[in-house]
């Protein structure tokens, strides 16, 4: 016996098929049962149905008929149902509605059966199963028919689904999405190019695919499961052939994050090497994407102390030696990275303040150095150059002052000293043309002063220098020229020559120890020579108590009178 829904071979005894489930009828009620619903079969019409969907009449038609064709049909075996139409429509022409071979064996791979023409129901070893009921007139009833046509077209529509699947599966968005899955950028540069450049529709989609690579490679990137290399090697890989610039920016925030680790990671190790500087440069530019900038920012105003206490402790050192300089240099670095710092921001102040006071008792005390020394002049420029620097400091002023009335005192001093006692008065006039000289105008009071005295010592060589001409001016040999008397004047030569005295003498020799010798007209006498006090070139020639004066002009020609006769005599050498 056979169950009559899946045709398994049963026991006598049993009641339900123990692979279906089936309950097992008797043979009364089998036979009962068949001969009822043969008699319903015949009194229904087996002709056509409404649809022009011809019915098989016969289980001989049916085998006859042979295997279901599954292609578009035209008035001729079973119509497809509006989906399939639907699906075939969207397949674009390129789904071959005949199931082909690779289809049917990636259905059975799929765990699927075969349709019922592909192979019998049984295997060989095993009887064909009992036809119930009883066969009329050879053709089968109306019910049969519409389950085999049912079967059919469920066939076909798991042929379509299946062709579908297989369509799909290999269609090229699955394609680039296998090779984005891959990462294998090369093909899916080829496959982009192939199938997707050109096509609106197509390069949308690609669109959406590429995008969410990108994006995963950016958070696996974040996740810390994909190194900076590697994302960006991949990021490269898919902006050589996708010309987006979502992969660029992409990029930008991959290397700002990269950027931003490499930045954390150096700025611990400047932490450990206790080199604030450079940690706070690098703690300062990691960026809020980053996980590690909650800890960046804890970790930024650590090093900020550290650095600010390093500093403050090395200034200090520099102001124990006294180098405010190096002090005030190293704060102001201080501030150009903890910019707006307070504390930082007030021992600057400070450190400059202390630094005028250091600057100003320093040039007081170099001044005072210099001027103990007797070395006023430098002393002088000491201060003024302090007030250049720091103009109205009172202490500078007081200093100035006191070192150049000291300066203009020692100039005087110096100027006496070498006029001296033997009126040395070039001496003296070549010490204050140095003061002048040196001062060059910046000290009006002193110049002044100077000047005064130089004028009055040049008018003090002048006249010494006159005195000392006119004391010289008669030593010499004088030769008589002229001859004058009542009016009359005559050369010499000619006088001598009237009065009969031809190749007498008339000479003066005057030598410069005031002793003289006079040869005139047969007459000689020796005596000594000096100079009138009042000056004015009048001189006294003394021979032995008897008294001639004479006069030297403004021409240089020497006046005698003798006895009423006036004569002239001129210079003719140097003693």
């Amino acid at each position: 016996m056979y169950c009559c829904n899946c045709g398994k071979r049963l026991g006598d005894e049993d009641q339900f098929c123990d692979n279906c489930g089936t309950p097992v009828y008797g043979e009364t009620d089998m036979a009962a049962e068949n001969q009822e619903r043969e008699e319903k079969l015949q009194a229904e019409s087996l002709e056509p149905d409404e649809g022009g969907t011809a019915v098989l009449e016969s289980k001989a038609d049916f085998e006859e008929a042979g295997p279901v064709s599954l292609e578009p049909s035209s008035g001729e075996g079973p119509a497809l149902s509006d989906l399939e139409r639907k699906i075939m429509k969207n397949m674009e022409d390129e789904l071959i509605l005949t199931m082909p071979e690779a289809a049917a064996q990636s259905r059975e791979s799929m765990g699927g059966s075969p349709p019922p023409h592909a192979q019998p129901p049984y295997g060989n070893s095993q009887p064909e199963p009992p036809f119930y009921g009883k066969e009329t007139g050879g053709k089968t009833p109306k019910k049969k028919k519409v389950l085999i046509v049912t079967l059919a077209c469920t066939v076909a529509v798991l042929a379509v689904t299946v062709a579908v699947f297989v369509f799909l599966l290999l269609s090229p968005e699955n394609q680039l999405k296998e090779c984005v899955g891959d990462r294998d950028w090369a093909s899916a540069s080829r496959l982009y190019e192939k199938s997707f450049r050109g096509n609106e529709k197509k390069e949308e989609k690609a669109d959406e695919i590429l995008r969410s690579a990108v994006d995963e490679l950016k958070e696996e990137f974040i996740a810390g499961t994909m190194d900076y290399s590697t994302v960006k090697r991949h990021l490269k890989g898919i902006e050589k052939f996708w010309d987006d610039s979502y992969v660029e920016e992409v990029l930008e925030q991959v290397r700002e994050l990269g950027d931003s680790r490499e930045a954390f990671k150096d700025a611990q190790e400047y932490m450990q090497k206790e080199e604030y500087e450079d940690a706070i440069r690098l703690y300062g530019e990691v960026i809020e994407a980053d996980a590690n900038y909650e800890t960046a920012k804890e970790k930024l105003e650590t090093a900020k102390n550290r650095y600010k206490e390093k500093l403050l402790a090395e200034a200090e050192a520099y102001v124990e030696v006294k180098d405010y300089d190096s002090a005030i240099a190293l704060v102001e670095n201080g501030l150009e990275i903890l910019t707006g710092d307070t504390m930082l921001d007030s021992r600057l102040e400070e450190l400059q303040g202390e630094r005028e006071e250091y600057g100003i008792e320093a040039i007081l005390e170099e001044a005072k150095k210099l001027a103990s020394q007797n070395n006023y002049f430098e002393a002088m420029e000491a201060a003024r150059q302090g007030l250049e620097e720091k103009p109205g400091n009172d202490k500078l002023e007081t200093a100035l002052n006191n070192y150049s009335e000291k300066y203009k005192q020692d100039i005087l001093a110096k100027a006496e000293n070498a006029v001296g006692t033997d009126e040395n008065y070039e001496a003296g006039i070549l010490v204050f043309d140095s003061a002048l000289n040196t001062l060059d105008g910046d000290y009006a009071k002193i110049e002044q002063t100077i000047r005064e005295k130089r004028e009055e010592y040049v008018q003090r060589q002048l006249e010494k220098s006159q005195r000392e001409n006119e004391q010289s001016a008669i030593v010499g040999v004088w030769q008589g020229i002229m001859v004058s008397s009542d009016g009359l004047e005559a050369p010499m030569d000619q006088f001598l020559a009237w009065s009969g005295m031809q190749g007498m003498n008339t000479v003066i020799d005057c030598q410069p120890s005031g002793s003289f010798h006079l040869d005139i007209l047969g007459e000689t006498a020796d005596g000594a020579w000096r100079r009138d006090e009042a000056g004015n070139g009048v001189y006294y020639l003394d021979v032995g108590g008897d008294v001639k004066q004479v006069r030297i002009d403004p021409s240089g020609r020497l006046h005698m009178n003798l006895n009423g006769i006036e004569l002239t005599f001129e210079k003719t050498r140097e003693a």
